[in-house]
């Protein structure tokens, strides 16, 4: 039975270099990509990208939105431990804009 994988695509040429070596290798590769909300490229969007790098790899990417939990425990832990004067809440109005 072939090996699976799944990889972590940032967008960035690391992993797909690492998904690239594992395919050469041959393991069968799933790419994941994490939507945090933070995404400065809208051309071509995430989508569009995923869908390139599939096609370029032969491989399967999914997209899973992770905006929720990034916010609460990224986004939030960083406002909490370097800003904490301002840190009022995560639904807080006084956040608005930051």
């Amino acid at each position: 039975m072939k090996s699976m994988m799944a990889v972590a695509l940032s967008g960035g040429i690391d992993s797909l270099i690492a998904a690239k070596l594992l395919i050469q290798r041959g393991i069968t590769v799933v790419g994941i990509h994490f939507l945090t909300g933070y995404e400065t490229c809208n051309n071509p969007s995430p989508q569009q990208l995923t869908e390139l790098l599939a096609s370029r790899l032969g491989i399967d990417i999914h997209l899973m939105d992770a905006v929720q939990p990034f916010q609460e425990t990224v986004v939030n832990y960083f406002v909490q431990l370097f800003c904490p004067d301002i840190f009022v809440g995560a639904h807080s109005e006084s956040l608005h804009g930051l």
